[in-house]
């Protein structure tokens, strides 16, 4: 998603200090005094918006659309990670537990989109249009679960008819 608010346009690494502080529950006010000060944001501030400083609404925007991006982002990384550190230490990663977890990241993420909408859109009609698909998405996603979930006890029940059966299947 791409944003073109006061805080967007900041370099990344302020963004990036930014959202470490708001990931550890920094208050907005000590934030924006430790944020309107810096040379860097002074001058895209005067460049770009009057010199106007960033506000508390100007975080609480970024808080409801780009810091929840980072979050995304910091989640995948953190789960790639996860599962590159498995493959390397040679734990035997089954193509399931990997869509498993990839599936509970992508519902995370539309969790957190319908959030979104429903906080930023002011229209009605294209709020629930978006949170139809969504929701179209999301029950998508469900089914492939499900079915994944029928192919295992499919394949213990008839795991459970070959041992119990003397004529054991082939």
């Amino acid at each position: 998603m791409s944003h073109t608010g006061k805080i967007a346009r900041l370099p990344h690494v302020i963004r990036e200090q930014l959202n470490r502080r708001l990931l550890d529950g920094q208050p907005v006010k000590s934030i924006l005094e430790w944020l309107n000060p810096l040379p860097e944001v002074q001058a895209i501030l005067a460049q770009d918006f009057n010199g106007r400083p960033i506000n508390h609404v100007n975080v609480s925007s970024w808080r409801h659309s780009g810091y929840q991006d980072w979050l995304a982002q910091r989640d995948a990384l953190a789960l790639t990670a996860n599962l590159q550190e498995k493959i390397v230490s040679g734990d035997p990663l089954t193509c399931a537990q990997v869509n498993e977890r990839l599936a509970r990241l992508l519902a995370i993420q539309y969790a957190g989109s319908a959030q979104t909408f429903v906080a930023c859109e002011p229209n009605r009609l294209t709020k629930w249009s978006r949170l139809r698909q969504l929701c179209a998405n999301i029950a998508r996603l469900r089914r492939i679960d499900l079915s994944a979930d029928r192919l295992l006890l499919d394949r213990d029940r008839l795991a459970l008819l070959a041992n119990s059966n003397p004529f054991k299947l082939i």
